[in-house]
């Protein structure tokens, strides 16, 4: 939660708020846990975890209004002598004054309240407790990592390319892949650590979806099959193979351009600890 609390804080029925000359501020919290009786049943593990995630992405459709100024985080606690990875909820929003923004949070919580059957939820109600998962260490000047997309470049393979270099970001891990390895991992570290997954509503210019529908469309038009004038004097042509490279950015252009004509969130992944961590995790989450 990127705002600074004002020093006039108060606390409303689990609503921490916050004043100051920008307005005023208020931050609710959930504890989330999966129902254990939901992790067996019909289907394999596979087709449990893909339900689920359809699920989880239609609660958290439910939760996009880019005009709100709503933020919501994830949030992931490991402390060594606890035992388990705490899972929280929190969300932030912002207005004119407290009452305002008491209201707005309070409502708030009522909608990520409703989460899919497969997971329970109960509210934090303590002023306290909301404060310290909001701060709940000082991370190391070492110990912040951002979890980024990865930008892949490649020299053109045809000719007709038009470009020096092919450029391409991919993907965080999509489906239902199994956060098991990734909360053992975790579980085995010997320092706190915090995984934090920040959303922000956001409403993607029509500027943005036409230039990766153009970008699908390029690089699609050098993923496939073509031919090569050599001009009228050489009296033949060339058959150009598919690029390899561009059908690979073709299909994450195309797959961007489908997801962002839906309900977009801005996301940061940030692992932090309160010492400079081992970089075993870092994988694992991209992974995840």
């Amino acid at each position: 939660m990127n705002a600074t609390p004002a020093p006039a804080v108060a606390n409303a029925g689990g609503v921490l708020t916050s004043a100051g000359p920008g307005g005023a501020w208020a931050w609710v919290a959930l504890d989330v846990e999966p129902r254990l009786e939901t992790e067996s049943g019909f289907g394999s593990d596979a087709e449990r975890r893909t339900d689920a995630a359809m699920a989880d992405a239609a609660w958290l459709a439910g939760q996009w209004d880019p005009t709100s100024g709503t933020r919501l985080e994830l949030r992931y606690l490991h402390k060594p002598d606890s035992g388990r990875v705490r899972c929280v909820v929190l969300g932030r929003v912002h207005g004119p004054d407290v009452t305002t923004v008491t209201a707005a949070a309070i409502r708030l919580r009522d909608r990520l309240a409703a989460l899919p059957p497969h997971m329970r939820t109960s509210p934090v109600t303590s002023m306290t407790d909301i404060h310290q998962l909001l701060t709940p260490f000082a991370a190391h000047q070492a110990g912040l990592v951002e979890i980024r997309k990865q930008i892949r470049s490649a020299q053109p393979a045809r000719p007709d390319a038009g470009v020096v270099r092919y450029l391409a970001v991919t993907r965080f891990a999509a489906g239902a892949a199994s956060w098991d390895p990734l909360w053992q991992t975790i579980a085995n570290l010997p320092y706190p650590v915090m995984l934090t997954v920040g959303l922000e509503p956001y409403a993607v210019p029509s500027q943005f979806v036409d230039m990766l529908a153009d970008l699908a469309a390029r690089y699609g038009r050098l993923a496939t099959p073509a031919q090569a004038q050599h001009g009228i004097l050489h009296g033949h042509s060339q058959l150009l193979a598919p690029d390899p490279f561009a059908a690979y950015a073709a299909w994450l252009y195309s797959e961007a351009h489908r997801h962002y004509r839906e309900a977009v969130f801005r996301t940061r992944i940030t692992l932090a600890s309160p010492v400079p961590p081992r970089r075993s995790a870092h994988p694992v989450v991209t992974a995840t």
